[in-house]
């Protein structure tokens, strides 16, 4: 009962969604007026496609746009093109559309927002510029417009400012927080929405340029310049988030069915959640040197306290170590603020008066079986640098564990050496250690997977890896021949870096393991599936058009910003 329920309310909100009418009015003479100067400042998500026609054409000019067009690619295309033209074939005999039909009504914005209108209410949004097809609508609407009504769903017609605003009542239960959904149609725009109240608050944006829209917020002005590639680019994907609003909204929401939800209300900004006010950011494809580029900024109040002083990383300079290889598929490396953080939780703990039980476990850990000191064997004792990089090789049956290594920087090698000693020399170690380049080696077994991982204090670092040659070939290197910080490839990505960053990353996406997921997925596939994957390319066809990318993080004066790009030009 409970799953036909669900069908039916798939079903309403579907033919709702797609329910249109095609009302003359005429919004105010300006075409620049989309996506974010068309939402009202309360918007918590919004995600936007601003030209899918200018995504289209910049995609095409990609290097995945010229892998869609490499002459091995053509029997898979046409195979697909078949299959869908098939479908057009159903859709054309069924409702009187095809699928190019259909694929026409998207030439400009799509915009999908959730919004608190009216207040204390999430509400849906979804524009859609669907151009001149008039025509096009009206043959869709014929099919459709009785759908909604045969569901089940009451129409009411509302007129605001001289627009029909059509919102229909959802059969649903309750606790369905979506009760209603609407829309209204002009001059090749479509909008729906899940309030009334919403709607309104988007027909009023379009009429006039006076009200406040998301695009005058602070803090969506500064995330979306700052994540813009540059002022001539235009992004073909954007998009934000208000975590912290969309949580305080849906408790409210809540707190009708269940009134307990109120109280994480007050505990958001206890710890210093409340200072977390966003995040967004943008896509574009074909800037400068890149043929791909993203960048996100979290926007976070100043000073940060509670919670989010446990992500504190402060930029420095990082370069990989000498004894990182070139012949790598991923590397990652970041600075985190370890004693900063672990002071954070002393307070969080204070906070709810759990200081003396925290105490009492650290004291507990100093009398154990393994005495140990927390804040002086350990905290003291780590720099807060950790690297982790993964060897370009293929898994197997018998060693499924990806080959990683993990680094953590200390202070002193000596202590923590020390440390790792004496943890050996307790009864009931199963592990065993020796010497190796004059370091000394720990190996430990899992008896259920066969894994081994190594341990060993050098090169400044706690270093732990899956595979023991792994660790010797870090001890054994001297003078960074062959090191990643060499590689031209990564040279010519890491150029881009900031003088300082927080973290960065860098990844061959044409590496063994790619080869080996493209292999295990085609192998996986059911018997059964419509397409014939025999005529896909051979994996060297897709690794012509791969390239490395890489990624960094730095500090931001109203939080951190991240970017990710992918170079156009292969590095040789």
């Amino acid at each position: 009962m409970a799953g036909r329920g669900l069908i039916h309310r798939g079903l309403v909100l579907a033919a709702s969604l797609c329910t249109l009418s095609l009302t003359t009015a005429a919004f105010a003479d300006d075409e620049d007026r989309i996506g974010a100067d068309l939402l009202p400042p309360q918007t918590l998500l919004y995600f936007s496609i601003p030209d899918v026609t200018a995504l289209q054409s910049s995609l095409g000019e990609s290097l995945a746009g010229q892998l869609l067009a490499d002459e091995a690619v053509q029997p898979i295309r046409e195979e697909i093109e078949q299959k869908l033209g098939e479908l057009s074939e159903k859709l054309s005999d069924e409702i009187g559309l095809t699928l190019s039909d259909l694929g026409a009504l998207f030439s400009g914005e799509i915009t999908f927002a959730v919004v608190e209108k009216p207040t204390r209410k999430l509400a849906l949004l979804l524009l859609i510029d669907c151009g001149d097809n008039e025509a096009t609508v009206e043959t869709l609407l014929e099919k459709l417009d009785g759908a909604a009504i045969d569901a089940g769903c009451a129409k009411n017609d509302i007129e605001v400012s001289g627009i029909t605003v059509t919102m229909f009542d959802l059969p649903v239960e309750d606790e369905v927080p979506f009760k209603k959904m609407g829309y209204f149609a002009a001059d090749g725009y479509v909008v729906f929405g899940s309030e009334q109240a919403a709607l309104e608050s988007v027909i009023e944006r379009w009429e006039t340029s006076n009200a406040g829209t998301l695009a005058d917020d602070k803090v969506y002005s500064y995330i979306s310049q700052a994540c813009r590639f540059d002022d001539e680019t235009n992004p073909v994907l954007e998009w934000y988030v208000n975590p912290i609003g969309l949580t305080k909204s849906a408790i409210q929401m809540a707190q009708g069915q269940i009134p307990q939800a109120g109280i994480a209300l007050g505990i958001i900004p206890v710890l210093g959640l409340d200072k977390f006010r966003a995040m967004g950011g943008a896509y574009s494809i074909g800037a400068g040197d890149f043929d791909a580029y993203t960048a996100s900024l979290l926007y976070v109040d100043q000073p940060t306290s509670g919670v989010l002083n446990l992500f504190q990383f402060p930029a420095d300079i990082q370069t990989p170590p000498e004894w990182v290889p070139a012949d790598i598929s991923m590397y990652a490396a970041m600075n985190w603020d370890i004693k900063g953080a672990f002071e954070t939780v002393r307070g969080l703990l204070a906070m709810f008066n759990l200081s003396a039980q925290f105490d009492q476990a650290l004291e507990a850990l100093k009398e154990g079986d393994f005495p140990i000191d927390v804040e002086a064997d350990i905290i003291a004792n780590l720099n807060g640098h950790f690297h982790v990089f993964q060897p370009d090789a293929e898994t197997d049956s018998e060693n499924p564990v990806p080959l990683m290594v993990v680094a953590v920087g200390v202070q002193n090698e000596e202590n923590v050496a020390k440390l790792l000693a004496k943890a050996a020399a307790m009864e009931g170690f199963e592990g065993k250690q020796r010497e190796f380049g004059g370091q000394t080696i720990y190996e430990m077994s899992n008896a259920s997977s066969g894994q081994t991982v190594g341990l060993a204090v050098t090169r400044g670092h706690l270093i732990m890896t899956s595979q023991i040659e792994l660790l010797e070939r870090v001890i054994r290197t001297t003078d960074g021949e062959g090191s990643l910080a060499n590689d031209p490839t990564f040279k010519a990505l890491a150029e881009f870096f900031p003088e300082k960053t927080s973290m960065v990353s860098f990844q061959r996406t044409a590496s063994s393991q790619t080869r080996q997921a493209w292999e295990m997925m085609l192998e996986q596939l059911p018997e059964e599936f419509p397409i014939d994957l025999s005529k896909l390319p051979d994996y060297e066809v897709l690794e012509k058009y791969m390239r490395p990318q890489a990624s960094y993080c730095a500090p931001d004066e109203h939080g951190a910003k991240f970017v990710g790009y992918t170079l156009t030009e292969t590095v040789e």
